[in-house]
This record gives C-alpha cells, structure tokens and sequence, in this order.
C-alpha cells in the first residue's frame, strides 16, 4: 500500500536529516 512506501519515504528523510 502508499502507506509502506511513505513510511519508508519518511524513515529515509529523516536519516538523511540526522
């Protein structure tokens, strides 16, 4: 589902930031 996909989106982003 687009949820799992932007969970995963999300999980990234904030990797990326930290």
């Amino acid at each position: 589902s687009t949820d799992y996909a932007q969970g995963l989106a999300i999980k990234f982003a904030m990797i990326d930031k930290a």
